[in-house]
């Protein structure tokens, strides 16, 4: 069986148990630094696997010569890639669904903090509100009810 060639396009922190277990799933060739669209395509050359984080992937896709089959992305959504132009060229996209859950969620939650609370004005050396609002009593709406939106339903 032919082994898989897997590509690390750019500099990720990966521990040992990681890397073990990629290298476990054919050979690995590591990147360092965060390449351009070009120079991601460059790195991409003859591997069947991309493992991106950082780097352009989306402007990169529409120009990818045939032969990568499968480019994994360790988040959540995948909605800003060009994925017809991914699928016309027979590649898979590999998300990490749950990957953020709680750091998205709080992050929502802390947004709304700044916002009742006009934490903004206070960055801005603006004149202080007199009184500042508080969430406690409040209703919010969450438009979906996937990982993220019941976590923050949780801890609102």
């Amino acid at each position: 069986m032919k082994k898989m060639k897997i590509h690390v396009i750019e500099s990720v922190s990966l521990n040992p148990e990681q890397k073990a277990r990629l290298e476990k799933l054919g050979h690995v060739k590591y990147f360092k630094g965060l390449p351009d669209a070009n120079e991601l395509l460059k790195r991409a050359g003859g591997a069947d696997i991309l493992a991106v984080d950082w780097a352009p992937i989306d402007d990169a896709i529409p120009k990818m010569k045939p032969g990568v089959k499968l480019i994994s992305l360790p988040f959540t959504g995948v909605g800003f890639l060009p994925l017809k132009d991914a699928a016309s060229k027979g590649i898979k996209i590999a998300n990490s669904p749950g990957f953020s859950t709680e750091s998205v969620g709080e992050f929502g939650i802390g947004l709304m903090l700044v916002l009742v609370r006009k934490i903004y004005v206070y960055a801005r050396n603006e004149p202080k509100p007199d009184v500042a609002s508080c969430i406690y009593g409040k209703t919010i709406g969450i438009l979906g009810a996937g990982r993220i939106g019941t976590y923050v339903g949780k801890v609102a």
